[in-house]
């Protein structure tokens, strides 16, 4: 028999993750004016799906899956995910990159 998984059973990353992608639909949604009900109609799931993903109380979700509720709300990235300005840019040179300007070519 196949046991349910719990929002309990993530580890500290996962709940981090799943908190992230809640919210951010949770935003789009209210942005669209839409309802968990209407969401879910419009993207083949259940209103209580809905609420459990917004929550972060889901987990085992299908790409699939998420991919529609997403491109029903016509999500742009940064409404789901949003993070301020660009990532920083990495500190690490790979073995010949030293000393080298990045905009000269390569040897």
């Amino acid at each position: 028999m196949q046991r349910w998984h719990l929002v309990d059973d993530l580890d500290e990353v996962e709940r981090l993750g799943a908190d992230i992608i809640g919210k951010g639909v949770r935003r789009a949604r209210l942005g669209a004016v839409l309802s968990q009900r209407q969401l879910g109609w419009r993207a083949r799931v259940s209103q209580s799906l809905i609420s459990r993903l917004e929550n972060g109380r889901l987990r085992g979700m299908r790409f699939r899956t998420l991919a529609r509720i997403l491109g029903v709300l016509e999500a742009q990235v940064d409404h789901v995910f949003p993070f301020p300005g660009e990532p920083p840019r990495p500190q690490r040179r790979l073995p010949g990159q030293a000393g080298r300007d990045p905009g000269q070519p390569g040897r």
